[in-house]
């Protein structure tokens, strides 16, 4: 059925599993309720065509034209839609693109040129899907779809060699989960206060007001004979843990000594880091 005209025709219900319809012309069609499973559509035009309640898995979109096609409550799960040519589609929270695109398996579609790897082709997906479901309100599936436009192109950028901006976006996927969570963020908080306030003692600990608290390595367990001393140091330099990671700082507290400078200028640029990621990620979260 490749090259078909079929403008306005009724297709309801219609059984399409795996056929041929490159370059079908489908303008004005009602595809609703039908069958398009596997189904070769690349080129095709569906410009004003009905697809509500259509099945689309593992159909070939690529190249397609879908200017205001009606895809509400279609299933379009592992459908290949490589430069397929979106505009104004009306979708719904029922329409499924599936939680990954076909190009993620590392699946070399003939219809793309040489130099598109799958990767490539599943960035684009990605980004289109997010620009689609921004465009319809639908907040959640931005979110998945931006999270999965990233990760690819992480992945493509490792592939091509792009060390540097992998490195920056496995540190942004760690940190934040790619902008969008902040209890990666809230994590990354507790684990930097915790972990500096527990080294400050070992390093050479503060200074308060002219008393030092610190523990003085002997290589012998314990490290301190008296719990109380122990846990008043480890409270201290705790609380300086905290004030130095928001920057707030008070003149009475001070570090001692080379090592707890040291941590105190890394300590300070982190959490500055840190906290500036919170503002970008709350800021995100509030403008969706």
């Amino acid at each position: 059925m490749s090259d078909s005209l079929l403008q306005g025709t009724a297709l309801q219900n219609c059984d399409f599993s795996n056929a041929d319809l490159r370059r079908v012309d489908l303008t004005g069609a009602n595809l609703k309720f039908a069958s398009l499973k596997g189904a070769n559509l690349n080129d095709a035009v569906l410009t004003d065509t009905t697809a509500r309640s259509t099945q689309f898995q593992n159909a070939a979109l690529e190249n397609s034209i879908l200017t205001r096609t009606d895809f509400r409550e279609a299933n379009l799960t592992h459908s290949d839609l490589y430069q397929a040519q979106f505009s104004n589609p009306r979708i719904n929270s029922e329409t499924d693109f599936g939680d990954i695109c076909s190009y993620e398996k590392e699946k070399k579609s003939p219809v793309l040129a040489e130099e598109t790897s799958p990767l490539m082709a599943a960035t684009w997906v990605y980004r289109r899907l997010e620009d689609l479901h921004e465009d319809n309100a639908l907040a959640d599936q931005v979110r998945d779809y931006h999270i999965s436009k990233q990760e690819a192109q992480r992945r493509l950028d490792r592939q091509n060699g792009n060390y540097g901006r992998y490195t920056v976006a496995t540190l942004n996927r760690l940190l934040t989960n790619h902008g969008e969570s902040l209890r990666h963020l809230l994590y990354a908080w507790t684990v930097t206060i915790i972990g500096a306030g527990i080294l400050y003692p070992f390093v050479g600990g503060i200074s308060d007001n002219g008393t030092i608290y610190r523990f003085h390595i002997n290589f012998e367990w314990p490290v301190v004979t008296d719990l109380a001393e122990g846990v008043e140091v480890l409270l201290r330099n705790l609380y300086f843990s905290v004030i130095t990671f928001t920057t707030i700082g008070y003149a009475n507290v001070a570090p001692n000594g080379f090592g707890s400078r040291v941590l105190v200028g890394a300590e300070s640029l982190v959490g500055a880091i840190l906290v500036a990621l919170f503002v970008y990620v709350l800021g995100r979260r509030v403008a969706r």
